[in-house]
């Protein structure tokens, strides 16, 4: 979960961040099952060659819609 008073920038350093705690968990809980990146932020993604690498973002507007 990230907050961020503007679009929230993916960058290389996130995502090598966020395989590598993919790859911890599945080591630690030895699961088949699949990982689904996904970013919970208060602020839509900006748009670069790194946010495809996100299979899901949530917004806070998503979590309030109605």
């Amino acid at each position: 979960m990230k907050y961020s008073e503007a679009s929230y920038p993916v960058n290389k350093k996130f995502i090598a961040d966020m395989n590598d705690k993919m790859q911890s968990f599945k080591l630690k809980t030895k699961t088949r099952f699949a990982l689904h990146p996904t970013l919970i932020t208060t602020y839509p993604v900006a748009e670069n060659e790194y946010a495809s690498e996100l299979q899901a973002i949530v917004t806070a507007e998503d979590l309030f819609a109605q």
